[in-house]
């Protein structure tokens, strides 16, 4: 008789483990984190504020039919929503890349701030996404060829190329004519504020285009794990950042 009860209470806590286990499981869907413009453009050209592709990057792995389906995005001018751009294809490596897509509009849009939407993507396990998911996209700083060099007033910092990248990216950034003989310092931090690697520090750059290269490693020559960090250039009387993501 003890022994019945014993294997009774046995297989009751095994039933209570399961569910309590079962009930920790993950039942939320992917969350929409960030999203930019796609912009590769040649060595020391401006490059352009906006580009027809997009990169879209989730907190998890998501579902590839979900993911890939065009009908789950949408695009258009934050200002003017009936002003929207479709989506001519997805695009989704999920061997290499399980939690980001990439869209490709049918047009190029206009440099305005836009609003992408996403809804209905699901995780691997079939989870949906919690509805009303957004970002905002804004264009990317420009600096065109008829603006002589000795009008620009402040350091700008330019979009990385490429980004996302993988190993590693060139970080470019102007100066004006104003800034010789100025401290400047390029800085790489992760999304908690602490400081990965310094990239350059100078009292003595000229004016005119900058290149920095950076392959994704810490001050320790570690390589750093993929996701999002923020490019910050320094002067004495400015500062510019900006998102760059490292995909492994």
């Amino acid at each position: 008789m003890n022994r019945r009860l014993v294997i009774f209470g046995l297989t009751c806590w095994i039933a209570g483990l399961a569910w309590a286990l079962d009930a920790t499981a993950d039942t939320e869907g992917p969350v929409l984190v960030d999203a930019n413009y796609i912009i590769v453009t040649c060595p020391g050209c401006p490059p352009p504020p906006t580009s027809p592709e997009i990169y879209i990057l989730f907190d998890e792995a998501v579902d590839s039919l979900t993911a890939s389906d065009p009908a789950n995005y949408g695009f258009f001018e934050t200002a003017n929503p009936q002003n929207s751009i479709s989506v001519a294809e997805v695009g989704f490596w999920p061997e290499w890349e399980p939690d980001a897509v990439t869209l490709l509009l049918v047009e190029v849009p206009p440099a305005v701030v836009h609003t992408l939407t996403v809804r209905d993507v699901q995780d691997t396990s079939g989870n949906v996404m919690a509805p009303d998911q957004f970002v905002f996209i804004e264009p990317g700083p420009v600096i065109p060829d008829a603006v002589p060099e000795a009008e620009l007033a402040v350091p700008v910092l330019l979009p990385n190329i490429p980004n996302p990248f993988n190993p590693s990216t060139e970080i470019r950034f102007w100066l004006p004519e104003t800034s010789g003989a100025t401290f400047i310092r390029v800085t790489v931090w992760d999304l908690r504020g602490r400081k990965v690697r310094t990239l350059l520090q100078s009292h003595s750059l000229p004016s005119g285009p900058h290149a920095l290269r950076w392959y994704g490693e810490n001050t320790q020559n570690r390589q750093v794990a993929s996701g999002q960090y923020i490019v910050r250039l320094e002067t004495v009387e400015h500062v510019a950042t900006q998102k760059i993501t490292l995909t492994k």
